[in-house]
């Protein structure tokens, strides 16, 4: 045999060894449990899952089997529950950064409370004096048209528009007020939540101190 004839039978053998590598498999389970490889894979075996392998066996791809109705529902109630999980946990993270920058101890949060609350004391006062005012022009206004009234004649429509108008203005700010009061209470309890954490950061503080000793 010649040499040009032996080098074309090594290019050759190296192609068809270079076609082999590159061709893919499919290997499964049938329905018995047993495992099959084999060049086309077949539909109904899709949902029991399979891997790409190449020829040397190497897994390529794995693609897991189809999941039941039921496995599915476990599935996204565990996902759900870890994603409520870790977004609990960025939100304790969070509070207890926002505590050490703004806190050195608890009489800051104390402090700190005794101020918001008294701007919301201060607010509420002012428009607790608006509302009596309102409501004294009111009966004022109320007494002219009574004068009125006794006198067998209406009102002026501009005195029934001005009382109209004043009563707007008194639901509004009893609504105000009962805004504020609302917002009061809440940021209340938010101080108090706030130095109960404090409170435990400082105590687990000191427990991990006295342990490095």
């Amino acid at each position: 045999m010649n040499s040009s004839r032996i080098g074309l039978l090594l290019v050759a053998l190296v192609l068809a060894t270079a076609a082999n590598a590159q061709r893919v498999y499919y290997r499964y389970f049938n329905e018995q449990g047993i495992t099959v490889q084999t060049d086309r894979l077949p539909p109904e075996a899709v949902p029991r899952g399979y891997q790409v392998v190449n020829a040397n066996g190497d897994i390529l791809k794995e693609v897991p089997r189809r999941l039941t109705e039921e496995e599915r529902k476990s599935r996204d109630i565990e996902e759900e529950r870890q994603r409520l999980l870790a977004e609990e946990e960025q939100r304790i993270r969070k509070w207890d950064q926002s505590l050490a920058l703004r806190y050195s101890d608890v009489a800051d949060i104390e402090e700190a409370k005794n101020r918001g609350l008294k701007e919301y004391d201060t607010r509420i006062g002012i428009l607790q004096g608006n509302l009596m005012s309102l409501k004294s022009q009111i009966e004022s206004e109320q007494g002219d048209a009574a004068n009125y009234a006794r006198r067998g004649k209406d009102a002026p429509e501009a005195l029934v528009v001005r009382i109209g108008s004043l009563k707007s203005e008194v639901r509004y700010a009893e609504s105000a007020i009962d805004e504020l009061n609302g917002e009061r209470v809440e940021v209340e309890r938010q101080f108090e939540r706030d130095m109960l954490r404090f409170e435990y950061l400082l105590e687990n503080a000191a427990l991990r101190k006295q342990a490095e000793r």
